[in-house]
């Protein structure tokens, strides 16, 4: 069995870690995994995959004019055997995963992650074998539109740290996830982290901006003075074990449906803020801490509740974490990915017979 993944840049960036562990995974099936990854205009340094020392690479999204010859050339370099099954994580590698599976006659999969995706996913339903997606919200709803039955939750693998028992005078401190894709709500969570502050002086937070340079969030913390407090971060995926540590983990943006950083902060009995939005999952509204209105104040009260209140930050936090060691167990996901490719490459009739046996 062949699998082969196109990814770009700014979904390895997102998630690159989470889907290291689950190609490495998938290898010690026996499953040969090849990677298709994006490139970088004067890159003169040697390209690393996600878990492959030599990727191939290709421009995503394809040249129009120049597409033939590349995946022409990306088909050859790929060897005998030729793909079973590709997948395509990241909207700008789409039409290089659909190009190259058009080539050889093999089924997509296609990941899903944004809630834009409801509406117009990476690729359409009738280029695909399926979608995949981690987060069982936006599964359900994907069922309820044109897709019906050709989705599968599987969530990103998260083995469970061994947690020391939290000490009396550790400082509170907040995770602010988000912030970049959703700048009035950011401005919005910062104006309740304030007003906490105001309670709480020795809070502090971890607050995730993305890769742009001169970011409006943090221009905004530093005019409403946060800046004293705050470690800023790009990217929380690639310091997932770090970020996790804070006592609260705060979503400024509902467009991420799923993210692995979140499921490990879980996984620490780190409480998740969310303001209510369609792609929660059940156990999500029962294991999180979810507003109904994300305006300052409901955003204070909350994390002030959350702080104030040691014994349901605890119980929320035990309540995450056994959900997570249910629905996250590497082996299960592992297994979960491995029955959907074989299924995939079987061109199996559907709905697959794998819905995600991960849990919801």
């Amino acid at each position: 069995m062949h699998l082969l993944v196109t990814i770009d840049d700014a979904r390895a960036q997102e998630e690159g870690p989470a889907y290291a562990e689950v190609l490495a995974g998938i290898k010690q099936t026996g499953i040969q995994v090849t990677e298709v990854v994006a490139a970088t205009p004067g890159q003169d340094n040697e390209v690393v995959g996600l878990d492959t020392d030599s990727p191939l690479v290709a421009p995503m999204p394809l040249p129009w004019l120049q597409r033939s010859k590349i995946v022409s050339n990306l088909v050859r370099d790929v060897g005998r055997p030729l793909p079973d099954v590709v997948l395509c994580l990241g909207s700008l590698s789409a039409n290089v995963a659909l190009e190259i599976a058009n080539a050889v006659d093999c089924p997509v999969i296609a990941e899903c992650w944004l809630a834009s995706h409801l509406k117009r996913p990476a690729l359409r339903a009738s280029q695909v074998a399926g979608y995949v997606t981690a987060s069982a919200g936006l599964a359900s709803a994907l069922r309820g539109r044109q897709v019906g039955d050709l989705v599968v939750t599987v969530p990103f693998p998260v083995k469970l740290p061994d947690l020391n028992h939290e000490a009396a005078d550790v400082i509170p401190s907040i995770a602010v996830l988000g912030s970049e894709l959703d700048h009035d709500s950011a401005r919005c969570l910062l104006d309740g982290i304030r007003t906490v502050v105001e309670t709480i002086p020795d809070l502090q937070i971890c607050l995730e901006l993305g890769t742009r340079t001169g970011d409006p969030t943090w221009k905004y913390a530093e005019s409403i003075g946060l800046l004293d407090r705050i470690s800023s971060i790009s990217n929380a995926s690639n310091l997932g074990p770090l970020v996790s540590q804070c006592t609260l983990t705060a979503l400024a943006s509902c467009q991420q449906t799923a993210r692995s950083v979140v499921d490990l902060a879980m996984a620490r009995g780190s409480v998740v803020i969310q303001a209510d939005h369609a792609f929660l999952s059940e156990a999500e509204r029962e294991q999180q801490c979810i507003l109904l209105e994300a305006t300052a104040e409901q955003w204070a009260k909350s994390i002030l509740d959350l702080l104030n209140d040691p014994e349901r930050r605890s119980r929320l936090g035990k309540a995450s974490r056994e959900h997570v060691a249910r629905r996250n167990n590497p082996d299960v996901v592992i297994s979960t990915w491995t029955q959907l490719i074989h299924e995939a490459s079987k061109d199996v009739t559907y709905p697959f017979a794998n819905t995600g046996t991960s849990g919801p």
